[in-house]
């Protein structure tokens, strides 16, 4: 066998033996050992400086999805996001498809600020998730709505890590992907809400509603509780706007400026240091570990020629099989990976084959097959952690009652492919 074969085996054989034997290992660690095994069994020793080198890959990708938890950790400590779901449910109850769109957009925004989409489940995921079971909505469909809301978040700009991670494995800039995920997330989320939502919805009352809502924090006026996003939401749009006049602080920055906004309005409620300790820990660290260890595994897979490997195969499949192997290998390999881990052992190798259609519409529709992964066994991260908040035990439920929704947006998905280069004459 050449070097690269051996490589490429010993890489997927030591994977598939820690995920077997290893059950309790961080899967960013694993992917290091996996890489670090492949290196040394294709001749090219312990390959320490690019370990190094690959730890650094995603770095801005870390300190995005950093600063953008704590921030959002921090607009829930401080009783802010709790105040705004109570501003939103006060002034639209009496309007249920217009409350339950509201609900979607707000879904949106943690995984827009941070790129993942566990933190739209576990900050405004347990806000709404009380007020559409209060409102007539069935568990398992709500976990459905969250989820599918938590998953498109991913691709809602600025923080599209996904889109950010296969642009930089195949050296492309990531610029312009602002219109065509704005149109693969904001959309298509609000029309999953209402089509699984609208027929369930009963008509109840203004305290009813309230007091679903957790009453932990205390109240706080709207014009205060929506300070701190609006900083940051003006912040971004500020730079965009005015090129060259106002600094880019960039977005690790700009989060840290809205986490001091909400120190501020917090009256001293809010324990800076405490709520960096929690936003920090649990799903945040082991999805910045798994980005270090995806970035060790980039790094070693293009020096052992591994990637390359991957490039030609894809290269090699009919087109049409290529459409269908994208969806399969991108949403199955995300259950075990990732979306992270997928998009950029499968997503970069896929990105080259349809290099020939736009490129911007190609990584982001991309991106959201990658992201549908979320609801695919044996992690499905964010669909479990939406079945835990709406009380549902079973997983099986969510993940059947998905099925449908997540065949709809992978079609969705593959028409912008199929299409792309008439979207991107409408979009760009």
């Amino acid at each position: 066998m050449t070097p690269v074969i051996v490589a490429a085996v010993v890489l997927v054989a030591v994977f598939i033996a820690g995920m077997v034997f290893l059950k309790g290992i961080p899967l960013g660690l694993l992917l290091t050992l996996a890489s670090a095994a492949a290196a040394l069994a294709s001749g090219f020793g312990f390959p320490l400086r690019h370990i190094v080198e690959g730890m650094f890959t995603y770095l801005n990708i870390v300190l995005i999805c950093a600063t953008g938890v704590i921030f959002l950790k921090c607009m829930e400590r401080s009783g802010a996001a709790a105040s705004m779901t109570k501003s939103l449910v006060k002034a639209l109850y009496r309007v249920p498809w217009l409350l339950l769109t509201v609900i979607m957009l707000l879904l949106l925004v943690p995984g827009a600020l941070t790129g993942v989409a566990v933190n739209s489940v576990l900050s405004m995921g347990v806000l709404v998730a009380p007020i559409l079971i209060g409102m007539g909505v069935p568990r398992v469909t709500t976990a459905v709505i969250i989820g599918v809301g938590a998953i498109l978040s991913m691709l809602v700009p600025p923080t599209n890590l996904l889109a950010m991670s296969i642009a930089s494995g195949i050296n492309a800039p990531f610029q312009g992907f602002t219109v065509p995920t704005l149109v693969l997330s904001v959309p298509l989320a609000v029309i999953t809400g209402l089509v699984l939502g609208l027929p369930h919805i009963r008509k109840t009352d203004l305290d009813q509603l309230l007091g679903c809502i957790p009453n932990e924090y205390e109240d706080m006026s709207p014009a205060k509780a929506w300070l701190p996003l609006a900083t940051v939401v003006v912040i971004m749009i500020l730079i965009r706007a005015f090129p060259g006049r106002v600094p880019d602080l960039g977005t690790p920055l700009t989060f840290m400026i809205g986490t001091f906004v909400c120190l501020a309005i917090s009256g001293g409620r809010l324990n800076l240091v405490k709520a960096t300790t929690e936003a920090l820990s649990g799903p945040m660290l082991a999805v910045l570990e798994l980005l270090v260890g995806v970035g060790v595994f980039v790094q070693i897979a293009s020096l052992t020629g591994v990637r390359g490997l991957l490039v030609v195969s894809s290269l090699s499949l009919p087109s049409v099989l290529a459409f269908v192997a994208a969806a399969v290998s991108l949403i199955l390999s995300g259950g075990i990976l990732s979306p992270f881990g997928a998009s950029a052992v499968f997503g970069v190798p896929f990105a080259l084959f349809f290099l020939g259609r736009d490129q911007i519409i190609t990584i982001s529709a991309l991106a959201l097959l990658s992201a549908l992964s979320q609801f695919s066994p044996p992690t499905a991260i964010a669909g479990r952690f939406a079945a835990d908040i709406c009380g549902v035990d079973d997983y099986s439920k969510v993940m059947k009652a998905a099925i449908l929704p997540i065949v709809a947006l992978a079609l969705v998905a593959l028409a912008f492919i199929v299409w792309a280069d008439p979207i991107a004459r409408v979009l760009l």
